[in-house]
């Protein structure tokens, strides 16, 4: 059996980013630093190691489980400590029935990680408060710990502090102050290590920073930002938080009223009371995140982060109902729970005849009610549940309610229309795939070029989103060169040429080769789950013919006529004529440079005239200089020339680009102002300094 599709990575972009982490570590942490995908250490070095030690599928299944086990056994031990085994069993039984909490676990994206962590961190938080002195500040340095780990899995989970601190010193009380501390030491330590872990991967200590500027840009301005009737209807990861958040409140409602009597203390009554709002609380602060133009609720993996709270709220509504049950009772109410996380999560109509199979499915689809009827009826059976006295009837309402809600939910939520054969296939392609393109391109540079759908198939897009899509993206219109980058390409790049059509692929081929690209076949991937497809074509960049560019203007000669000659510099002339820059170490030539080709010490090496007046005595004020560079014959594994012409701002007025015909002749206006002039060199590609057989600059005026 190829398992639940919720257990496979679906097509498509941030999700394949991590996945691209898992396997590309060090060259992406490298590759792209400044990224904030790449500062989520926290989520990415599990899925580093456990792709670095098993196969794709074992590791997939072991990242599944590190998060599942993760979050249900924190779970468990936080409701255990506050309201019994019972509860936590049925607790934990319904996580696990979640549509939600299986959609975000069986993905790559930060999600379900931040899950985990965050309800080991809430766990950690009680046990601390609940401990002896002396193991209460080890159990909250790793409550700091896990914190820091949410964090770093998503900077967005900084919100979840207010709440953590509700429920915290609910139990704490005073001495949770000094807890504090001890938390904050665990938070600093984690922190640390990660910033260790990413020096010794090449990228800085501080590797959190790219996460905060995002956060603070995505404040001010998120692009991703709908308005309420757009996504409110469609919002079903909303149900089960906004029924348990209308359930807890009317809970607060009776609990306020009659705190300080009944045959429960007040300081358990106190921690019921602040396990009931941690849920309300956070849904607070994710609407008042709505209300700011931050997507946080209409987005299925931010508002996925409320279910850490969830089952705490849970807990407090059901914790002392369950204690009077008899065995048998619970065990019957144990075994219902355990089957409705089988019929949501299990994918069950694959394993039914097909006739059956369409039933099923028939009715786990009903009803067909929006989001806030849906929610609206789970909280009204929720509270009915504790309304009615009569413990058979109140735990039919809420089981059968519960149950079609969450199985109806799981219907939904989970991609069981696709399958677990076809999400397997669809996993493991992209999987091989960007292994393949690392190994081919030894972990060189790599940009993509397709025909990107945004309302279409994404598996291509997934292949690109493993080196972070936009960041590697070509272009977007194969085979279109109207939005094609020309910038990343030079000698030593690779390029994937993606399509479904061999047409558009051969015609992106030629599309570049007729732009000045020298190409090399590299290899052909076809993908396992396209075989009528033809799949990428990967090609190396051996050289890049770039036309010569003006920044300023070239004026018509009929406008302007020569007046003198400014500087005319054969091959020893201009060894003779340039300072040379050093950056680097500097280390002696390695053997066999032709003369006028020098290999740099770093990429900023380079060479320069002097600066030259263009004032001619006795001439009218010189508006042009015609520039004529003529390259020398040499070895192409030297690369080619890079000169730029400039004016004593150091303005690049003209570039030779790579001299194609081996000589350019090209006439450059100077801006207003300019003064003094020079030629310099700068290194090329393929990491030398080669200078060209000749150059000569000729001062033009206007008629």
């Amino acid at each position: 059996m190829a398992g639940p599709a919720w257990m496979y990575t679906p097509d498509g972009f941030d999700q394949w980013f991590y996945h691209g982490y898992f396997l590309h570590l060090k060259h992406h942490i490298v590759t792209f630093t400044g990224s904030y995908y790449g500062s989520r250490l926290a989520w990415i070095l599990p899925g580093y190691a456990a792709h670095a030690l098993f196969g794709p599928l074992t590791a997939n299944f072991l990242l599944r489980l590190y998060v599942c086990w993760v979050a249900t056994i924190s779970l468990y031990f936080l409701i255990q400590r506050s309201y019994g085994r019972r509860c936590a069993v049925i607790c934990s039984l319904l996580l696990s029935a979640s549509a939600d909490f299986l959609m975000a676990a069986g993905w790559d994206y930060v999600d379900g990680a931040g899950i985990a962590y965050g309800l080991l961190c809430v766990e950690e938080f009680a046990a601390a408060a609940s401990s002896a002195r002396r193991s209460a500040g080890l159990r909250a340095t790793f409550a700091g710990m896990a914190f820091a780990a949410a964090v770093h899995a998503n900077v967005f989970l900084m919100i979840l502090g207010p709440v953590l601190a509700v429920v915290f010193f609910a139990r704490a009380g005073k001495q949770g102050f000094l807890l504090v501390l001890w938390a904050l030491a665990g938070f600093a330590a984690l922190t640390a290590g990660l910033g260790l872990v990413n020096v010794a991967l090449g990228g800085p200590f501080l590797f959190f920073t790219p996460s905060l500027s995002a956060a603070t840009a995505v404040v001010k301005a998120n692009p991703y930002f709908a308005n309420l009737p757009v996504w409110a209807m469609q919002a079903w990861w909303l149900v089960v938080p906004c029924a348990v958040t209308l359930a807890s409140l009317l809970f607060l409602i009776r609990m306020a009223a009659r705190i300080g009597s009944g045959d429960e203390s007040r300081p358990r009554q106190i921690v019921r009371m602040a396990d009931a709002s941690s849920l309300p609380l956070l849904l607070l602060i994710f609407v008042g995140l709505t209300a700011a133009r931050v997507p946080a609720l209409q987005l299925s993996y931010y508002a996925s982060y409320l279910l850490i709270f969830v089952p705490l709220s849970v807990g407090a509504l059901i914790g002392r109902r369950l204690d009077s049950w008899s065995s048998s009772g619970f065990v019957v109410l144990t075994s219902a729970s355990a089957c409705l996380a089988v019929l949501v999560g299990a994918e069950v109509p694959s394993h039914l005849p097909r006739a059956i199979a369409v039933t099923y499915i028939f009715v786990r689809a009903l009803p067909h009610v929006s989001t806030v009827v849906l929610a609206a009826t789970l909280a009204a059976s929720i509270v009915l549940g504790d309304v009615i006295r009569q413990r058979l009837v109140s735990t039919l309402v809420v089981a059968v309610v519960a149950g079609a809600v969450l199985i109806h939910l799981g219907s939904i939520r989970l991609p069981e229309a696709v399958g677990g054969a076809l999400s397997r296939a669809t996993y493991l392609d992209v999987d091989r795939t960007t292994r393949e393109l690392g190994r081919l391109t030894h972990e060189g540079s790599l940009w993509f070029w397709y025909a990107y759908k945004p309302n279409g198939d994404q598996h291509y897009t997934s292949f690109c989103s493993t080196y972070l899509w936009a960041t590697t993206l070509l272009g977007r219109a194969l085979p279109d060169v109207t939005d094609l980058r020309y910038d990343p390409l030079h000698a030593g790049t690779y390029v994937a040429v993606m399509d479904d059509r061999e047409s558009a692929v051969n015609q992106g081929i030629a599309l570049l080769r007729d732009h000045g690209a020298t190409l090399e076949p590299v290899d052909r991937l076809r993908s396992s789950v396209r075989p009528n497809g033809f799949g990428i074509a990967l090609l190396r960049v051996t050289r890049l013919e770039l036309a010569p560019k003006v920044y300023t203007l070239s004026p018509s000669r009929d406008t302007v006529r020569p007046v003198a000659e400014l500087l005319n510099y054969d091959l020893d002339g201009l060894l003779t004529h340039t300072g040379h820059a050093v950056y680097g170490k500097e280390l002696a030539p390695p053997p066999g440079l032709p003369r006028g080709v020098f290999k740099v010490t770093d990429m900023k090496d380079h060479f320069g005239t002097n600066f030259q007046p263009i004032s001619v005595q006795g001439s009218p004020p010189v508006t042009a200089v015609e520039v004529t560079a003529i390259d020398q014959a040499t070895d192409d594994r030297f690369g080619s020339i890079n000169m730029i012409f400039q004016d004593q701002d150091y303005r690049t007025l003209y570039s030779t680009g790579t001299l194609p015909r081996g000589e350019d002749r090209t006439l450059v206006a100077l801006p207003a102002g300019t003064r003094t002039i020079r030629v310099a060199f700068l290194a090329n590609d393929l990491g030398f300094i080669k200078f060209p057989k000749a150059v000569q600059l000729r001062a033009f005026a206007n008629k």
